[in-house]
């Protein structure tokens, strides 16, 4: 009885660490639709599911998301903005992916509470707790990873000068997103550039 106590104990202490990674870098990819302005490049691709899973160690299609990968190069000397009305593409949030990342709090400690009441109470202080609060810290940090890595729906882009940059562009599977219009503001001078990717 012991030794299923103990085991089970275990398996809820080490469980939780069987999760995804958190993402290490936004990739980019040889299929991309590139438009070029006034030193500005601007690249726009689809993840496969093959590429999409090797990046999220998940299918983010199964979960009705289609991820693009925008990739803006600035050769210029000016800082550029693209603001949330600048892109015509029905974008979620970055918290909507990250939620597929996520443990689900509540049913592992009622899990593990319920298995820790039945058999050694005492684990309940000294596993089930810290294994919860550990889900809790784990779902927030893979939520900050991901949003900082999304051009989401109110999130403003910042590009300084020669600076390149990449973000995940989460938009509804099957939604036709070429011919997708982009602005670019020059804070500098104030120009609109406008691409068609």
């Amino acid at each position: 009885m012991t030794r299923i106590a103990f085991l089970s104990i275990f398996l809820l202490a080490i469980i939780p660490g069987c999760r995804p990674q958190a993402i290490k870098h936004v990739p980019m990819i040889a299929h991309a639709s590139e438009e070029s302005h006034s030193g500005v490049v601007c690249a726009l691709a689809e993840l496969s599911s093959q590429e999409a899973s090797a990046v999220f160690s998940t299918d983010p299609r199964s979960y009705g998301n289609t991820v693009l990968v925008l990739d803006i190069t600035n050769t210029t000397a000016h800082p550029l903005s693209i603001y949330p009305s600048y892109c015509d593409l029905p974008r979620f949030s970055g918290k909507r992916l990250s939620r597929e990342y996520h443990y689900d709090t509540y049913q592992w400690s009622m899990a593990g509470g319920i298995v820790a009441a039945l058999f050694y109470w005492p684990a309940i202080p000294f596993v089930v707790v810290p294994a919860a609060v550990g889900m809790r810290s784990y779902n927030k940090k893979i939520t900050k990873d991901i949003r900082s890595r999304t051009f989401g729906p109110h999130d403003t882009i910042q590009i300084a000068p020669y600076e390149r940059i990449r973000r995940f562009v989460i938009i509804p599977r099957d939604y036709p997103w070429r011919g997708t219009r982009l602005s670019i503001l020059d804070e500098a001078t104030n120009q609109l550039l406008t691409f068609a990717l």
